[in-house]
């Protein structure tokens, strides 16, 4: 990590000020904080692999609640599981179906008790064409089901 950076708190952001650590269009956005002191760093993700170390962004992620990218079996199960309420959800684009749903476990971590805003967030997180406005309570109130089963358990 860049020296000029310690003694920094990071929040991991998206250009919709969701936490999460990759946005819909996979750009990751860091909110730096040290005192007065607010900063906001870019890493394209494709543009500049070596923007940030991955240690770096494995670390962040964990501290915002993220949890590792499950192996395949696990993956298998989540896409099966989204595909049943409604193959448009996941609409052929399984990573990012699995991008969405990890960033949403940074949401359950910050309000594990909130269900009415964890189904907010999920509806606001889970777009496709469409479903640009979302899929609606009760189908996003499934998929957090889903993401909370397979994903990121409640324990």
């Amino acid at each position: 990590m860049d020296h000029s950076l310690r003694g920094y708190h990071a929040t991991v952001t998206t250009h919709r000020d969701h936490p999460a650590v990759r946005s819909h269009d996979g750009e990751l956005w860091i909110q730096l904080q040290h005192g007065g002191d607010h900063r906001i760093v870019h890493a394209p993700s494709q543009a500049q692999p070596s923007a940030l170390p991955s240690e770096v962004v494995s670390s962040i992620e964990a501290d915002a609640g993220i949890p590792p990218k499950p192996d395949p079996a696990t993956q298998a199960k989540f896409i099966a599981a989204l595909n049943a309420i409604d193959p448009e959800i996941v609409n052929g684009k399984e990573g990012k179906a699995i991008d969405r749903a990890r960033n949403q476990c940074s949401s359950a971590k910050e309000s594990p008790d909130n269900q009415a805003k964890l189904v907010d967030l999920t509806n606001q997180r889970f777009l496709s064409p469409e479903h640009p406005e979302g899929f609606g309570e009760a189908t996003a109130t499934k998929i957090l089901k889903a993401v909370r089963t397979h994903i990121c358990p409640v324990r």
